[in-house]
């Protein structure tokens, strides 16, 4: 048997030893900053070289990759997919809090549902009309000047230009909550937004976000490749841009002599984003988007909010409703629209609503546009009648919004404008409304008038039928008494009229009244003097009729 010698023994352990590191991976990744990661991460060259694609000790220019489209040639793993938004509880525990990306498909289906997703469809959306954006050139990234959405729209593939820019608060209202994050704990974190549309293939710029990100592809076809920072310590090296958010690598070309850190990634993470998906991205990852639209429109919406520590329950979330909008976040990290901006448009975003019917009618003439507003039954609920005053009103609103002067109502009346130019048109229509606002506060006053006279008469005229039956009831127990057979009637003018009728005689007697302008009214035994001395009897014997008048007199 073969003996080890002790010293041969010694070296080996001492090897072995040499090969063992004893500190760990940093796991906090919100406290632990970029030299701790770096400290605390594997050290030996072997370790490194064993998972990694290139060998340090070649070349940068003979690394697998060079000069060729990022992570190419190096490992690449698949993200996972969910089916629809997750519940926030599920989004949280399962993606966000262990830093986990994946795909949602079937995100975006009731936006397109609701609103479609053709550059017409948008145009003629009315805050398409009203939003001014800061509008790009490919060329050089420079700003060309503010348009509203569908003039860029009008312009940007014969131009070559793009926005990228936050999302006006206008549009905010649009757009509903993603279902994972409606929670208030998670509203309340929502920081920032980027919305992006430009037509063409677009490599974007490799970056890192501190916040929590949803990045949602409206149209076109987006590769999506992510660098999990935990896995790459010397990311400081690579991300030399904009305070440390950005890198300056071509990502088409990547030149590892310039970059030689991104040679030491072991792995990307990859996704494919069709139209109607969405992906979280989560805080510190490294992120790169290539648009592959060639012939065709990119689109697409980023959604920032803080990572912090929130476990979702029904009680932090409290019952944030379906409906609720993105507006609801407040998005610090956005410039904020003039409040008053916002709502001053509300007038002309319902007048291109209702006139142009999101697109659908393209011109009006006057008798259309006044047939319009007569059938507007929500506006024009208190209006008693359209009238020649309506009319007017009509007219003048007419050729006020004609701005071209074509004698037709149409969106190129709004085409070309400047803000100062709309601010204008909505003081019309606000101004407009507020003079058929006073013809109907006018009618419904006269209509008010007219209501209560007519009740006033319909008043009288019933107690004057009361009066009137009270009055030949009393006569008849008059003349009852004075054991005559006769009643007193009313004609249609109020004249009170005795018949009479005596059986001896066999004939019919009336007792007639002279005309009066006013109807008699029986007030206490006055009235009874007046028929007394105004009865007139024929073929009756006249004394014997008046004693039996004088007696009921004087019991009344």
């Amino acid at each position: 048997m073969t003996r080890a010698c002790p010293l041969t023994v010694l070296v080996c352990f001492t090897v072995l030893l040499s090969t063992i590191n004893p500190a760990v991976w940093c796991t906090d990744r919100e406290n632990a900053d970029k030299k701790d990661i770096e400290e605390n991460l594997p050290s030996t060259e072997k370790q490194e070289r064993t998972r990694l694609v290139v060998n340090l000790d070649d070349e940068p220019s003979r690394w697998p990759g060079y000069m060729e489209p990022l992570g190419l040639k190096f490992p690449q793993k698949k993200i996972d997919v969910h089916k629809g938004y997750p519940s926030v509880t599920k989004f949280y525990n399962e993606f966000v809090i262990p830093s986990s990306p994946v795909v949602i498909s079937s995100a975006l289906d009731q936006f397109v549902n609701i609103y479609g997703l053709s550059d017409a469809s948008i145009a003629s959306l009315s805050q398409a009309y009203t939003v001014f954006m800061k509008v790009r050139s490919r060329k050089d990234g420079h700003i060309v000047g503010k348009m509203t959405i569908r003039q860029f729209i009008q312009r940007y593939r014969e131009e070559n230009l793009y926005l990228d820019s936050p999302l006006p608060d206008s549009i905010k209202m649009l757009l509903p909550l993603p279902r994972c994050l409606r929670c208030n704990d998670v509203i309340k974190e929502l920081h920032k937004t980027r919305f992006l549309y430009h037509h063409g293939i677009w490599h974007h710029p490799l970056r890192v976000e501190d916040q929590e990100q949803l990045h949602c592809q409206f149209d076109g076809e987006a590769v999506i490749l992510l660098i999990n920072f935990a896995e790459f310590p010397k990311r400081s090296q690579v991300l030399d841009k904009k305070n440390g958010s950005e890198s300056g690598v071509n990502v088409e070309n990547v030149d590892f002599q310039k970059y030689p850190a991104l040679g030491e990634v072991p792995v990307y993470h990859q996704a494919t984003l069709a139209p109607g998906k969405c992906m979280f991205i989560p805080a510190h990852w490294l992120y790169q988007i290539t648009s592959l639209s060639k012939d065709a429109r990119s689109i697409s919406l980023s959604i920032y909010w803080n990572r912090k520590i929130i476990v979702p329950s029904k009680k932090t979330c409290g019952d944030v409703s379906d409906d609720t909008k993105l507006s609801q976040g407040e998005f610090a990290g956005d410039p904020k629209d003039d409040v008053f901006g916002i709502f001053k448009n509300i007038a002309l975003h319902e007048f291109i609503q209702f006139f142009f019917d999101e697109g659908k009618l393209q011109k009006l003439t006057f008798s259309e546009f006044e047939d319009r507003l007569k059938k507007d039954e929500k506006r024009f609920k208190d209006l008693v009648t359209w009238d020649e005053e309506c009319s007017q009103t009509a007219k003048e609103f007419f050729n006020q919004m004609d701005t071209n002067a074509d004698q037709m109502i149409s969106p190129e009346d709004l085409d070309g404008l400047t803000e100062k130019d709309l601010d204008y048109l909505t003081g019309i229509v606000v101004n407009r409304q507020a003079d058929f606002k006073d013809i109907m506060d006018d009618q419904q006053s006269t209509s008010k008038s007219s209501s209560i006279g007519d009740i006033a008469k319909s008043l009288t005229q019933n107690y004057e039928k009361e009066l009137h039956k009270i009055l030949e009831e009393g006569f008849d127990d008059i003349l009852k008494d004075a054991k005559v057979d006769g009643s007193l009637k009313f004609d249609s003018k109020g004249r009170p009229k005795v018949i009479i009728n005596k059986e001896k005689l066999g004939d019919k007697t009336e007792f007639k009244t002279e005309e009066v302008s006013e109807p008699p009214l029986l007030k206490s035994k006055n009235h009874l003097d007046d028929l007394e001395e105004e009865i007139m009897v024929e073929n009756v014997d006249e004394t014997e009729t008046q004693q039996h008048v004088k007696v009921q007199k004087d019991e009344l």
